[in-house]
């Protein structure tokens, strides 16, 4: 269930980077400055076809005043189409200047709303003077519906998006049928009327404009004594998520199989480096040979802070170190009893050595020094913990090893630089890597690259069944302290280290009768009452231990800190550049 409510989490954060471009849909970024070059002259001649295509060709004269620019671009309002759902997408495009084919790029603006041609080299600057360009590329849809079903023509025939002042355009559209009606010019964004269009009657409308301010729009609005054609590029969805889904439902079909076939793919991964749990009987004293830290790393596959807390109190129940509160912090004493520490397991052996042998170490919350020790101290002791499990032949590699998170944590970023630089107008492409990441997400959990032996499974079948043991109630799970009352305190560094240390104070008391009884290590403990002991261990010590290194790291963190369109389809426009 946990891993199911991971995945399920892990698909909504997915989804929702992967719609994330959609909220930036339109933004364009400010040009600024002033536009040196001007437009003398701005000619459009259109052909529509029957179905609703046409061929288009405009012929632009550039006038250019410094040695600066290196082409134009035109731009097209992907959005501004004629027909409910449908796009603009030029096709068949030819570019001349002077009469020579010139060089051109796509490109994307306003996070995908708008199509840009970027005509002209970076490394050719234009000389001053007037320079001819041709512009020839093929539409469809550019016919829509009006309210009686006849075909209708609502075109920008000069873009409202020209940065230029154009000094004179001229337009001449050949219709497939004759027009009906009134056919409309309106010169502005929103305005009426302001040019005149001839040929109402007629298959054949020109109009002629005067001096146009920059961003000028011209349009014209015909309808035709024709039946409106079918419309023959449209999306199921609004423009505003064509930077999300792609303009091609057949490419958008194709991505989300390989994101299904991905989210498997991980899925698959992560079910393989999944262990069952054996059965967990009954146990009442834990594992010869081995710590409370090693305990809970069979079991877990993990190791942490508290399980270092569990070894110090295991090596003080041993003999080997006595822990003593003070003011803002503890001292932990190592008498160095050689015989004492011989009969430790390695991994307590070693993380006492925090300690000289015959010295003390005294720490106290917010102590710097104490940090980087503590820091370096159980940084080496979780190591320790790792390299015991391989050593002893408990855990061994499995599967994909550590590269199983690595691939999950390279598929998480490589969902994010799909998205933020979404090269194609298609961030849904994230859904392919995210898909791997999400299905093959439990391989980030501690473990995931290793499996137990079959020793390994016979140790987590006994630290789990004495889990049982210490956490269980007594009503259900009775525990015999008769006999042996110093086993609750023998057993405490255990129960911190799975953190049921309360649980298993419940039990002795419930037990016997009465508060459970201090180590002999604890001289401190004179005076006290209950388990004070145990809740001042389990929570002051760590306590005391977690602000000192955080401390320590606060200073580590410190030293490396440093010092638009017009009024009907075919919005868009241009400039110089």
């Amino acid at each position: 269930m946990t891993r199911l409510l991971v995945r399920l989490l892990g698909l909504v954060l997915l989804l929702a980077l992967v719609a994330a471009p959609a909220a930036f849909y339109g933004l364009e970024e400010d040009g600024g400055g002033s536009e040196p070059t001007s437009i003398s002259r701005y000619d459009v001649e259109m052909t529509v076809r029957e179905d609703g295509t046409a061929r288009v060709r405009e012929t632009i004269v550039l006038e250019v005043t410094t040695s600066d620019r290196h082409g134009i671009f035109r731009f097209f309002d992907r959005a501004d189409s004629s027909v409910e759902g449908g796009r603009l997408r030029p096709r068949d495009v030819e570019v001349l200047r002077d009469g020579a084919r010139e060089d051109w790029v796509t490109e994307s603006s306003g996070a995908g709303r708008y199509l840009v041609w970027r005509i002209g080299d970076a490394d050719v600057t234009l000389t001053p003077g007037s320079h001819t360009y041709r512009l020839t590329y093929e539409l469809a849809d550019v016919l829509g519906e009006d309210e009686d079903g006849r075909a209708e023509l609502r075109w920008d025939v000069v873009p409202g998006g020209w940065a230029q002042r154009i000094d004179e355009a001229e337009v001449a559209i050949l219709l497939p049928a004759t027009t009906v009606g009134e056919v409309a010019c309106d010169q502005g964004d929103g305005v009426r009327g302001g040019c005149t269009a001839v040929g109402g009657g007629s298959d054949r409308v020109v109009v002629v404009t005067g001096p146009l301010a920059p961003r000028t729009p011209v349009t014209v609005t015909a309808t035709l004594d024709l039946p409106a054609p079918d419309a023959q590029e449209t999306l199921p969805w609004a423009p505003r998520f064509d930077p999300v889904l792609g303009t091609r439902v057949w490419l958008l079909v194709l991505v989300v199989v390989g994101a299904l076939l991905a989210l498997g793919l991980g899925a698959l991964l992560a079910a393989r480096a999944r262990e069952r749990a054996p059965g967990f009987p009954l146990t009442y004293t834990p594992p010869t040979g081995i710590g409370p830290a090693q305990g809970y790393y069979v079991a877990r596959e993990r190791v942490g802070r508290p399980r270092y807390v569990a070894t110090l109190l295991h090596a003080a129940e041993q003999g080997a170190l006595t822990l003593t509160p003070h003011g803002e912090g503890w001292t932990i004493q190592r008498p160095g009893d050689r015989d004492v520490e011989d009969r430790l397991d390695p991994v307590t052996r070693d993380a006492i050595r925090i300690v000289p042998r015959g010295d003390r170490f005294t720490f106290t919350k917010g102590s710097v020094e104490a940090g980087k020790k503590l820091t370096a101290r159980i940084d080496r002791f979780e190591k320790d913990v790792a390299q015991w499990g391989r050593d002893s032949g408990t855990v061994v590699r499995h599967g994909l090893g550590g590269f199983g998170a690595l691939l999950v944590l390279l598929m998480i970023g490589l969902s994010v630089v799909t998205v933020v630089v979404n090269p194609v107008d298609l961030a849904a492409l994230a859904l392919v890597p995210g898909g791997l990441a999400v299905g093959a997400a439990p391989l980030l959990t501690p473990g995931a690259g290793t499996r137990r032996t079959a020793l390994g499974r016979r140790l987590w079948s006994e630290v789990g069944g004495f889990e049982r043991v210490l956490s269980t109630p007594s009503s259900k799970q009775r525990f015999d302290f008769a006999g042996r009352r110093d086993l609750y305190a023998a057993f405490v560094p255990w129960a911190v280290a799975f953190g049921c240390a309360k649980e298993w104070a419940d039990k002795y008391r419930f037990e016997i009768g009465e508060d459970p009884p201090a180590p002999l290590w604890a001289t401190w403990y004179a005076g006290s009452s209950g388990s004070a002991w145990t809740d001042r261990i389990t929570h002051d010590l760590e306590a005391s231990m977690s602000s000192a290194i955080s401390a320590y790291s606060a200073t580590q963190s410190s030293s490396s800190s440093g010092g638009g369109g017009g009024g009907g389809g075919g919005g868009g426009g241009g400039g110089s550049w």
